[in-house]
């Protein structure tokens, strides 16, 4: 049975009689004599959820860098970006998936502690965030 590998791709040519091929990880069987596909060898060493945490975790950086980034603004769209990531930093909703509590929650980091680090950078160049917080 023929086989080649590209990329962490394998496919394999499979035979005419059901069942004739079986391979681990995600295999698309055709009967007709088509071309199987595994991607086994693509997903091998992730986590279970691995890029979500991922994604989650550059939403949460983002968020902190523009409200470190913006502190210090007075006006326009910067200023705009700063009340807004204060204001995430800030809420205690889960409604959405990407709401700081939320993020801080599946994440299992201690969200208030992580808060109160970033408020005291954001007040140290911002002292009118004391107010918002």
């Amino acid at each position: 049975m023929p086989s080649s590998t590209a990329r962490g791709i394998r496919s394999v040519r499979t035979s005419t009689s059901p069942g004739a091929q079986r391979s681990s990880g995600l295999l698309a069987a055709h009967e007709d004599g088509g071309v199987a596909v595994t991607f086994d060898a693509v997903h091998q060493h992730a986590e279970p959820a691995d890029g979500e945490r991922r994604l989650l975790l550059a939403v949460l950086e983002d968020g902190i860098r523009t409200a470190l980034k913006y502190a210090g603004a007075t006006r326009g769209r910067a200023r705009r970006l700063y009340r807004e990531a204060v204001s995430w930093l800030a809420s205690d909703a889960r409604a959405d998936v990407c709401q700081f509590a939320r993020i801080c929650e599946a994440l299992e980091i201690d969200q208030e502690r992580l808060r109160e680090r970033v408020m005291a950078r954001v007040r140290a160049v911002d002292p009118a965030a004391a107010l918002a917080s």
